[in-house]
């Protein structure tokens, strides 16, 4: 009788895995395969994937991103096959953050430069990060940061807050920055001779400015006559 003897190789099945980073509702996770094979006994390597998100999406990249639209527990799905044909497959269950809550209230919403304003975030508590954009070139990492505005016009002020999982979310409001007014207005004024023939010119001024005055030049014209100028220099406060 005849007899037929064949080696038969058993190849080790491979083990399914993977990580992922940043679960967080409407922004990009991404999908690392850390899937192995043992190729001791015999080459055998990893050649297929197939990625299930919620038993729908399918994905054959291997290190793909996914971006999940709902908040709560989503499965995730692994199936990989060697180039023998073994195959495994690994669930996971990922529960999908809400964004962080990122809000702040600021000092002022509107006045004259140099405007100095405070800005104070009472974010959700998990928040670690905070990243401000003033509008006018101007940032900071502090929670609750001061700055001030020396250029005129609208600014909008954006507030991204990270919380420990990486979720990120952003707030934002404009404050007005006016241009600056020059007003001053002079109250009255007076004339008056000395012994001496000496004219003497008295002037009441008030300052309706948006800035303190430093320095006034005076001009004083009698009768068509060629006039008489006197510079003032000192402090004269807004509405002094």
């Amino acid at each position: 009788r005849d007899s037929v003897r064949k080696n038969i190789y058993i190849f080790s099945k491979p083990k399914a895995n993977f990580t992922y980073s940043k679960n967080c509702l409407n922004a990009q996770t991404q999908f690392t395969d850390i899937s192995t094979q043992d190729s001791s006994f015999a080459v055998d390597s990893i050649v297929f994937r197939q990625w299930k998100f919620d038993n729908q999406t399918i994905s054959n990249l291997r290190h793909p991103n996914y971006v999940f639209s709902s908040v709560g527990a989503h499965t995730v799905q692994l199936i990989v096959r060697t180039l023998r044909g073994c195959a495994d497959t690994i669930v996971k269950t990922i529960q999908v953050k809400a964004p962080p809550l990122v809000s702040f209230t600021k000092s002022a919403s509107a006045g004259d430069p140099p405007l100095i304003v405070q800005f104070t975030s009472p974010s959700s508590v998990e928040v670690n990060q905070f990243n401000w954009n003033f509008g006018d070139a101007g940032i900071s990492t502090l929670q609750n940061p001061t700055h001030t505005y020396s250029d005129t016009g609208n600014f909008v002020i954006t507030l991204i807050g990270t919380d420990t999982s990486g979720c990120v979310n952003a707030a934002t409001q404009t404050i007005f920055v006016k241009p600056t007014k020059i007003d001053i207005v002079v109250l009255s004024v007076s004339n008056s001779i000395d012994s001496e023939n000496y004219l003497h010119v008295k002037a009441d001024i008030q300052n309706r400015s948006t800035r303190i005055i430093t320095s006034i030049d005076l001009y004083n014209r009698v009768n068509g006559e060629s006039g008489i100028k006197e510079t003032w220099q000192g402090v004269l406060p807004i509405n002094g």
